[in-house]
């Protein structure tokens, strides 16, 4: 068979083509910014944005019409697609902390994509004139065309037509809504809200992708119809094109993204060793108090834990989202509340800010009124009964 442009429209950048195009430069540079910064999970980020780059190559080629000079990338990125949602999934757990451990199990949920791809491997190797009937065929389905020759059975236990589209959207759809639920789980161990929305906006990104390739090239299994789509077949190439416009409008918005995730991404505290530890540090202010003495230091409750400053520093940080000035002050004034509440509590005001921890009156009236709007002589009256 005569591989030629005969019939077939010239290669041209058009519109769609073009918002496509600039998607995957997007991707391109997001990956160098990733790959530079290195940020917390940045290999799983890598990964995901790969996959997508991959499925949006080929969508170029194939609009663009510049598929029928590179031919082997017809249905390339049918296995990249089961790449998207555990790399992503993996990259949300290490952005939580929930998993900083190298454990050969997660590589489990990449063994979909190596094999569907090993098992496109016999399309791959097919010849050109097989994949150039397929793709004259994509474009015309009524082209009358002599059929090509196979070196083997391109699909012999006949999956190929549930993989894609049902079952890879299906995968996004799951994995997207397994990193939310985690992300809901562990909303109060996210430091920064903009970090909140970005793992949401990510793995939201994900999960509605996976719909709308059901719902835009679904509902034809093995020539049974089970639904008719609302939405154009190229509709999915152009969400994800858009998710990376979107990702990228995102960091550009909050340019101080990756110096928040830099503080504590090389330390050796996953989010178990850090709750045991907060665990330890609430024990020891809860039974000693040692935060009303006036010369009360991180460094007398590092040596009191047992513990490095650093250590302390990174809990109080990542677990309750608080400086140690700010634990410090919080737990002085729930101690003053509580005396306050008592009638028999008669002291001076300035003896007490004294016996709270606070070196004067007017230090202990500013941080008591920032939490209750009142003064402490205010409270203690709208308390008594």
């Amino acid at each position: 068979m005569d591989i030629t442009l005969d019939g077939l429209q010239e290669p041209n950048v058009d519109f769609l083509s073009s918002i496509i195009l600039f998607g995957i430069i997007q991707g391109i540079i997001l990956f160098f910014v990733f790959f530079l910064r290195r940020p917390k999970g940045y290999i799983f980020f890598l990964v995901f944005l790969g996959s997508l780059i991959i499925q949006e190559l080929e969508a170029f080629l194939f609009y663009s019409g510049y598929m029928f000079y590179l031919l082997h990338f017809l249905y390339l990125s049918s296995a990249f697609s089961l790449l998207s949602g555990p790399a992503l999934m993996q990259y949300t757990f290490r952005f939580l902390g929930l998993d900083n451990k190298k454990s050969p199990r997660n590589l489990l949920h990449f063994l979909p994509a190596i094999l569907y791809f090993l098992y496109n491997c016999l399309y791959i190797i097919q010849p050109l004139e097989k994949k150039y009937f397929d793709y004259v065929k994509l474009i015309d389905p009524q082209a009358m065309l002599p059929l090509p020759r196979k070196i083997v059975e391109i699909d012999p236990l006949e999956i190929h037509g549930y993989v894609y589209v049902e079952l890879i959207g299906l995968h996004l759809v799951l994995y997207g809504a397994i990193s939310l639920f985690k992300i809901y789980k562990q909303k109060k161990n996210v430091a920064k809200v903009n970090q909140l929305v970005w793992l949401v906006i990510l793995n939201g990104s994900l999960m509605c992708s996976g719909l709308v390739l059901l719902i835009a090239e679904g509902g034809v299994t093995e020539g049974i119809r089970l639904y008719y789509s609302v939405l154009p077949k190229y509709s999915t190439r152009i969400y994800n094109t858009f998710s990376l416009y979107f990702i990228s409008a995102f960091l550009l918005l909050n340019g101080n993204f990756f110096r928040q995730q830099a503080k504590y991404q090389k330390s050796s505290l996953n989010g178990k060793i850090r709750k045991a530890k907060l665990q330890k540090i609430i024990t020891i202010l809860e039974t000693e108090k040692p935060f009303l003495k006036q010369s009360f230091s991180l460094t007398e409750l590092s040596q009191q834990c047992n513990m490095p400053r650093s250590h302390i520093t990174e809990v109080i940080n990542q677990e309750l989202k608080m400086t140690f000035y700010e634990l410090t002050n919080d737990l002085r004034i729930k101690e003053g509340m509580k005396l306050l509440q008592n009638p028999d509590q008669d002291l001076n005001m300035e003896q007490f800010a004294f016996q709270l921890g606070y070196n004067s009156k007017s230090a202990f009236y500013r941080a008591f009124k920032k939490v209750t709007s009142m003064t402490p002589l205010q409270y203690k009256t709208s308390h008594k009964k």
